[in-house]
């Protein structure tokens, strides 16, 4: 993941993007094809930690 610290659970999706080598956009379209679930908190979307590592398994 981006972050090393262990006790964060959700990623912005400028992080999210950066770990898997794609633009933002991409993320976002993951989120409206129901690959990568995003949560809206204060305007702007992340996703939890869990989803992310799941992705990253079958990705990788």
């Amino acid at each position: 993941m981006v972050r090393d610290n262990k006790d964060i659970d959700v990623y912005n999706v400028k992080e999210i993007a950066k770990a898997f080598g794609v633009d933002r956009i991409t993320i976002y379209r993951w989120n409206k094809k129901g690959i990568l679930p995003l949560k809206r908190m204060g305007g702007r979307y992340f996703a939890q930690r869990k989803d992310i590592e799941t992705i990253l398994s079958v990705k990788g």
